[in-house]
């Protein structure tokens, strides 16, 4: 094939491709919905287990080492499995004592073939003048080898100044 005809061909393609572009190609119409606030009676109907976050830690003092540019430091989310369920640990610090500091958002999602569904959350939890909190709960309905995910949202608010972080772990239960 020489040089003149595999330009009239890519040219023939680009043209096809931008009429068709051009038409239009019909489109879903996908509609979101926030579902950070779970309700008592959004879980009884989406039979969503609800968790109680228990306090771990709280520190007053905030840790040692050089400033950072933003306030919130240290936030993540351990977990353990056990024949007992799922157990996180929801780590929050900042880098001075916050006038309120916890966590909300907190949601346990199972992934099956059509994409991510909660199957328990939990209230937000705050502490006021801490610079650390660390609380935890148990998701006792894990089943052996799905993969579990655990959200939430990470916040304080230091001087007047409100920061947010939101953290997520993901991981297969296999206990």
């Amino acid at each position: 094939m020489n040089y003149k005809m595999k330009r009239r061909l890519r040219r023939a393609g680009a043209l096809a491709f931008a009429a068709i572009f051009a038409m239009g190609i019909p489109c879903a119409e996908v509609e979101a919905s926030s579902n950070s606030a779970f309700s008592a009676e959004t879980a009884a109907e989406n039979s969503v287990e609800e968790l109680e976050l228990t306090l771990v830690e709280s520190s007053r003092t905030p840790e040692s080492g050089p400033t950072p540019r933003t306030m919130m430091m240290n936030c993540y989310i351990t977990y353990s499995c056990s024949s007992s369920g799922i157990t996180a640990t929801l780590h929050t610090g900042t880098s001075q004592t916050a006038s309120v500091l916890g966590v909300k958002d907190v949601k346990v999602e199972k992934l099956f073939w059509y994409g991510w569904d909660t199957v328990g959350y939990a209230d937000p939890y705050e502490v006021t003048n801490a610079a650390s909190l660390s609380c935890s709960f148990t998701y006792s309905s894990a089943e052996y080898g799905k993969t579990y995910r655990i959200s939430c949202t990470h916040y304080g608010n230091v001087d007047g100044y409100e920061e947010t972080e939101t953290v997520t772990s993901s991981f297969v239960y296999e206990y």
